[in-house]
């Protein structure tokens, strides 16, 4: 399974500044031009409440996937893994139970 996920970043200045942006100016800014401000707020909350990587990593070990692969995106702010369930190769057939 692929996922996406928008986390708090960690890091230096330029992703604060990353952070900055996502978090204050581009809500305000889409919304203002959407005309749908609260669900950019949503987007911030939800953001807010992932955490950092290590909080979805946890949560994904926890619904019984491994992690295959991991990559940072978007100075920080975007975490796509690749995962596959624990009873899975990397292929995503079932494992043989030799």
């Amino acid at each position: 399974m692929v996922l996406v996920e928008f986390i708090e970043p960690s890091g230096g200045l330029v992703t604060r500044l990353a952070a900055a942006y996502f978090f204050r100016i581009l809500p305000w800014i889409a919304g203002t031009l959407a005309g749908r401000r609260e669900l950019y707020r949503q987007l911030v909350a939800t953001t807010h409440a992932m955490g950092p990587r290590e909080n979805l990593l946890r949560i994904v070990r926890q619904a019984g996937l491994e992690v295959a692969e991991e990559r940072a995106m978007g100075f920080g702010l975007v975490l796509g893994l690749v995962t596959i369930g624990r009873d899975c190769s990397a292929s995503g057939a079932p494992k043989s139970r030799e």
